[in-house]
């Protein structure tokens, strides 16, 4: 395999015909770059693919005096393609490394037509279609199992370009099920080509209905799930310790996320990405300090003398709560991390807990405030200004957020009653959505619906109910003599735990309700802390006498957005859709 030439003036000389011809090099090591010499004596149409990489490489299109016309510099291994209409004249192809480091073999196609004089001078981006969805054809499939795509599924073409010149990129990921493209899960953004799905490279994964994802002797607690990704806390693990460590679910496979000899706890998940507080670290103290997880590298966030807690996580945006900071108390302040640096939020003499994440917005409770009482308040973050958000004589808890909607619980109100009520900040104005004369706890939030758990409701009966407000009007979801606690919400999707049910047992079972209500199990143990993202829903159960971690599915359908581009400037916009058995 002759070398192509690593400079301008050593390029290698090649010929432009309409038949595509084929090129197969290599570069690397001292060759750090291979050029290619093309003589056009008439205007032409051209167009070249570099494929077939081992490692980032990138394409660029020369002039004659070596100013650069055109290039593609994708990511990865991804194809690189150039098309354009040139005039006569001498040009030249640079084909580079994206690391001095790497090498890589490599194909690049090449063909060219005469086109008709033109009156300009240098390159002219060719004349382009963008590609298009012949076949998206809708698939229904049953839970569970794999679907292989081919050209009769999924199938996008284009004029000018071939398969393997059409890459789809992952706009919208599937939330009840994974897409793998040869075995390896896909992320957003993530690509693949036609070609690949001709090849029956792409496979969609469903998930089961239910997955017991914990099969061991040891304790697993504090489920929490962002979209089929899950991450909980258990002891033991392949450190074989008994200290409580960071284990991550990613929707097919288990991975362990620390492994020392120290404790680690309440961990929170945002796509990807984890967070959590342990014992220890990079400064070797005893003390709790918060680490975050990117989905590849872990992180530690705080590296004090003080302990933090209760960490919360929004994308790569964190927040907690620590001693000491900047004005130097002992009192519990918030601090905030946005990917890059950390910023303390709060700086008072005061205690400040329970801070809840959403984008860049931050909520939390504390004490004092510019009413100057001593009772805790509601205080807002919107990534610029903090805003105190109630000012009275009464205690207001467990403030949860999403977007720029906050929900609390507090005394009070306008009924003048000391019971619990529930109270909803939509970004300027409060409203008071429950005024009866019985406890309401523990709201949660998902863009405008607010779910809780309640004494009475319409069946008068005393004991706990969940109650569900969609941004207008307010739905009692249960009505039964038993207990019912814990409500998570994620769009209108909302879940709980609650005793009795259709197997007549008194122990508490796992409830989902997405318009109607289903009672996702059905067995004699205890299940509870019950979390939600979509339709999937992750919670504990005690099986023997060890707590173990259960996954469930129940989308009845699921779909992908993707966006299949041409290289050359052509795209166009998708979405597939699949049905559930």
């Amino acid at each position: 395999m002759k070398d192509f030439g690593n400079n301008r003036r050593k390029a290698t000389l090649v010929s432009i015909t309409a038949q595509p011809q084929v090129l197969k090099n290599a570069i690397g090591g001292r060759d750090r770059a291979d050029w290619l010499r093309l003589d056009l004596s008439s205007r032409s149409s051209v167009q070249a693919t570099l494929s077939k990489l081992k490692a980032n490489a990138d394409l660029s299109l020369l002039n004659g005096s070596g100013q650069v016309v055109l290039q593609s510099k994708r990511k990865g291994k991804k194809n690189e393609a150039i098309a354009a209409t040139l005039d006569a004249g001498r040009y030249f192809l640079k084909i580079t490394l994206g690391s001095p480091q790497d090498q890589t073999k490599y194909r690049l196609q090449l063909s060219g037509v005469p086109v008709n004089a033109g009156t300009g001078t240098g390159a002219t981006p060719a004349a382009n279609t963008a590609p298009v969805l012949a076949i998206n054809a809708p698939l229904s499939l049953t839970k569970g199992t794999p679907t292989i795509f081919n050209g009769n599924l999924l199938k996008a073409t284009d004029a000018e370009q071939n398969s393997s010149q059409l890459v789809y990129t992952l706009t919208q990921l599937p939330e009840a099920g994974l897409l793998k493209l040869n075995g390896d899960r896909l992320k957003a953004g993530g690509t693949f080509t036609q070609a690949d799905i001709d090849a029956g490279r792409l496979v969609y994964n469903s998930l089961g209905r239910t997955q017991r994802l914990t099969n061991n002797s040891t304790n697993n607690f504090s489920p929490q799930i962002s979209g089929s990704n899950v991450v909980w806390q258990g002891s033991g693990g392949t450190d074989g310790g008994t200290d409580a460590e960071i284990f991550f679910f990613n929707g097919s496979t288990t991975t362990q996320l620390t492994t020392n000899s120290t404790g680690d706890f309440s961990p929170q998940i945002s796509g990807s990405n984890v967070v959590w507080r342990g014992s220890g670290g990079t400064d070797g103290g005893t003390d709790a300090e918060i680490f975050f997880f990117n989905g590849s590298t872990t992180t530690q966030l705080t590296t004090n003398n003080t302990f933090d807690f209760d960490p919360q996580i929004s994308g790569s945006n964190v927040v907690w709560r620590g001693s000491g900071g900047t004005d130097g108390g002992t009192d519990a302040e918030i601090f905030f991390f946005n990917g890059t640096t950390t910023t303390q939020l709060s700086t008072n003499s005061t205690n400040d807990f329970d801070p809840q994440i959403s984008g860049s917005n931050v909520v939390w409770r504390g004490s004092g405030g510019t009413d100057g009482g001593t009772d805790a308040e509601i205080f807002f973050f919107n990534g610029t200004t903090t805003t105190q958000l109630t000012t009275n004589s009464t205690n207001d808890f467990s403030p949860q957020i999403s977007g720029s909607n906050v929900v609390w619980y507090g005394s009070g109100g306008t009924d003048g009653g000391t019971d619990a009520e529930i109270f909803f900040f939509n970004g300027s104005t409060i409203t008071q959505l429950t005024t009866n004369s019985a406890d309401d706890f523990d709201p949660q939030i998902s863009g405008s619906n607010v779910v809780w758990y309640g004494s009475g409701g319409t069946d008068g009966g005393i004991d706990r109910e969940i109650f569900f407000f969609n941004g207008s009007t307010t739905t009692q979801l249960t009505t039964n003599s038993a207990n019912d606690f814990d409500p998570q919400i994620s769009g209108s999707n909302v879940v709980w735990q609650g005793s009795g049910g259709t197997d007549g047992g008194t122990d508490t079972e796992i409830f989902f309700f997405n318009g109607s209500t289903t009672q996702l199990t059905t067995n004699s143990t205890e299940d509870f802390s019950p979390q939600i993202s979509g339709s999937n829903v992750a919670w504990t159960s005690i099986v023997g006498v060890t707590f173990e971690t259960f996954f469930g599915n129940l989308a009845t359908n699921d779909s992908f957005g993707f966006t299949v581009a041409d290289g050359v400037g052509g795209a166009t916009n998708g979405t597939f859709n699949l049905t559930l058995r």
